[in-house]
């Protein structure tokens, strides 16, 4: 065409750059891009915090639950209290009283002494001695019938609840230094472990059987034996947990509430961190209720049934970790409502997602 050169004429030399201009120009370049190794590195960092902070929220829910259940009388009081009138438990208490009773109390020698007595008073009247010999065994039977009504009837007594209430405030501090090691403390704590007193209730079914008119139950003599709530062979993860949450039941929570923060505010993008947060959480309180599960399967397969029955064991760890439990379900629905939240936002912030109509329609 008109405006193309002429291949005859001579163009004018373009100038070239010099090696140090193009040297300028790379390192000009090499400023502009974005260094991909701290980015790298700043992600698996935020991966990392997300990570253990987690791993800690379990931990912050247990040592916070310790603190609150252990420390704090009234809410422990209020989780050991209504066990009082717990059918199993009371039958329970009922059963090792009535047998600590018996041990230490001979009911066929003492009714057999009564009946020697008697026929020594008759000598010449073999036929009343031996109808007397003959009643022994009622008697004796009759006697143990009173023992058991009258402990059912104590132990199931609106007084008894009060008096059990009452001896939870009192023995709270004195668990507290069981758990201390307090060789001091005056809960029941021998080989066999930590337990409840038997004595205060032997002494009511002795006056109750002596206010109905059983002259016999003046024998029965102070009791001491204990109901074995913890074993000895428990006693030492317990103290250990308990140690474990005076450490730590101040400052794990807020440590694993900083690692989720750091990570969240470390990571590029946040909404994903935030998702991760929230699965994190939700995966480990997950496992710790699974934990907690075969916790209770352990320990109701380590206590024997003769120390404690089985339901009524059952009945007590469900009692101890009734708020842990929940403490744990709480956290879980929050990390999933955390993780849900988040990857609502992060799909709207998406080019395909509904922010992003408003833009593709306005072009």
């Amino acid at each position: 065409g008109v405006d193309d050169p002429d291949p005859t004429v001579a163009q004018p030399a373009v100038a070239q750059p010099t090696v140090e201009e193009l040297k300028a120009r790379i390192a000009e370049l090499e400023a502009r891009r974005p260094d991909v190794r701290p980015s790298r590195w700043r992600g698996a960092a935020a991966v990392v915090l997300v990570v253990i902070g987690a791993l800690l929220v379990p931990f912050a829910a247990v040592a916070g639950w310790a603190r609150t259940a252990v420390f704090d009388t009234d809410a422990f009081v209020a989780t050991y209290a209504p066990l009082a009138r717990d059918p199993q438990v009371q039958a329970f208490v009922t059963e090792q009283a009535v047998a600590a009773i018996d041990q230490q109390l001979d009911v066929a020698g003492l009714v057999g002494e009564v009946v020697d007595g008697l026929s020594g008073l008759l000598p010449n009247r073999p036929r009343v001695a031996a109808a007397l010999r003959a009643l022994q065994t009622p008697a004796v039977a009759g006697v143990q019938s009173a023992m058991n009504r009258a402990a059912a009837e104590v132990v199931g007594s609106e007084a008894f609840a009060t008096v059990w209430e009452t001896s939870l405030r009192v023995s709270h501090a004195q668990l507290l230094a069981a758990l201390q090691g307090d060789p001091q403390a005056a809960l029941a704590i021998d080989d066999r472990g930590i337990g409840l007193q038997l004595g205060p209730i032997v002494a009511q079914i002795r006056t109750t059987l002596i206010e109905r008119g059983f002259s016999l139950a003046s024998a029965i003599p102070s009791i001491d034996r204990t109901i074995v709530l913890v074993p000895s062979s428990e006693l030492v993860r317990v103290q250990a947990g308990y140690r474990l949450a005076v450490a730590a039941g101040a400052w794990l929570p807020w440590l694993a509430l900083a690692f989720l923060a750091g990570g969240v505010l470390l990571a590029r993008r946040r909404t994903a961190a935030l998702v991760g947060v929230g699965v994190g959480v939700a995966l480990g309180t997950a496992l710790a209720l699974v934990a907690l599960a075969v916790a209770e399967a352990l320990v109701l397969a380590g206590v024997p049934a003769s120390v404690v029955p089985g339901p009524v064991m059952e009945l007590l760890f469900a009692t101890v970790t009734q708020g842990l439990a929940t403490a744990f379900t709480i956290v879980l629905v929050l990390g999933v409502v955390v993780a849900l939240a988040a990857w609502l936002v992060r799909q709207r912030r998406r080019p395909g997602g509904r922010a992003a109509v408003p833009a593709s329609a306005g072009e």
